[in-house]
């Protein structure tokens, strides 16, 4: 069992009961606790929970470069070598995407970005009347606008990435 508490603004969390107190994780605000919680597991020699931490980590995140990267390796040295690829193609996966990504960007004008940027691409999109009123259009101009560049996107993509179709499954 955990304890989570506040403490002079920092949240700390015992790493278990069982640990003595030096072992307290102290965690400033705005870092992600499971990852670092995994890395303290790690430099512990605690391989399977940080394991465990580090897939928590990917359940909410899982772009998680530092997760993928580590899981990836914690799996390589333990001998699972097909674990260990899967972890690594889906960091090389994200990469190329990454990368195609930002060279489909260059292509599109300012407004079209803006879209990508603030419709498509964010967990918190704005509204399609929101961003209709900043460019003087209507929400249905918008929308198009939106599909029309998923439609360029995913055709760039498809032309890009060598077997695209079947990445996306």
């Amino acid at each position: 069992m955990r304890d989570v508490r506040e403490v002079d603004g920092d949240v700390v969390e015992d790493v278990a009961e069982d640990r003595p107190q030096e072992l307290r994780l102290r965690i400033r605000r705005g870092a992600q606790p499971g990852q670092l919680l995994g890395r303290v597991l790690l430099d512990l020699g605690v391989t399977a929970e940080a394991s465990s931490a580090f897939r928590r980590v990917l359940e909410l995140d899982p772009e998680n470069r530092v997760a993928l990267r580590t899981l990836g390796d914690l799996n390589r040295t333990s001998g699972n070598r097909n674990d260990a690829l899967d972890y690594y193609r889906k960091l090389q996966l994200l990469d190329l995407f990454r990368e195609k990504l930002a060279s489909f960007t260059k292509t599109l004008g300012e407004r079209e970005e803006d879209i990508l940027r603030n419709r498509v691409l964010s967990e918190t999109p704005v509204t399609l009347e929101d961003l209709g009123q900043k460019y003087g259009i209507t929400k249905e101009r918008t929308r198009q606008l939106e599909a029309r560049m998923i439609k360029r996107l995913r055709e760039y993509l498809q032309k890009e990435v060598k077997d695209f179709d079947q990445l996306r499954s």
